[in-house]
């Protein structure tokens, strides 16, 4: 018996390979959770992307909407590109570019991520929208990326 349980302060979407930050006792919890809600934490995120992004770094600013189809319902989210985005919030992210390769044979990019606002799949959206899903993402592919089974 560890004397204690363990608290889930903060996780990423499920099918990233990513981070779920734990907190071991109830007042670290509060205080980082503070901490997120006040934006006093910094996050950065790598990623492989398909293709090769030809700019060093670029700030990507598009709303991010929920998709009102029924199919994607609680599923998707998009910009106001898509008549059928809903409820459009600003939304803004900052990319740098690592290294360009290939994964799979294809051309990828390795890019280091930091998101300026928070919305629900931001990354994977603003992403998709210029034209560089993360590699394993099914979702945002138009479920076409079906390997690996999780984003990287």
């Amino acid at each position: 018996d560890l004397g204690h349980g363990l608290y889930i302060v903060h996780r990423l979407d499920y099918s990233t390979s990513g981070v779920t930050l734990i907190g071991v006792h109830k007042k670290a919890v509060s205080e980082a959770a503070k901490m997120f809600e006040k934006r006093k934490t910094r996050k950065f995120y790598l990623a492989i992307v398909r293709g090769h992004i030809s700019e060093p770094k670029l700030e990507i600013n598009l709303s991010i909407g929920k998709d009102t189809r029924p199919e994607y319902k609680q599923l998707k989210m998009c910009t106001p590109r898509k008549e059928y985005c809903g409820q459009p919030r600003a939304s803004s992210t900052r990319c740098l570019v690592l290294q360009r390769g290939r994964i799979q044979d294809d051309p990828a990019t390795k890019v280091l991520l930091a998101p300026i606002t928070g919305r629900r799949h931001q990354l994977r959206v603003h992403l998709q929208e210029i034209g560089h899903t993360i590699v394993g993402d099914y979702t945002y592919s138009d479920r076409t990326d079906i390997v690996p089974y999780r984003m990287f």
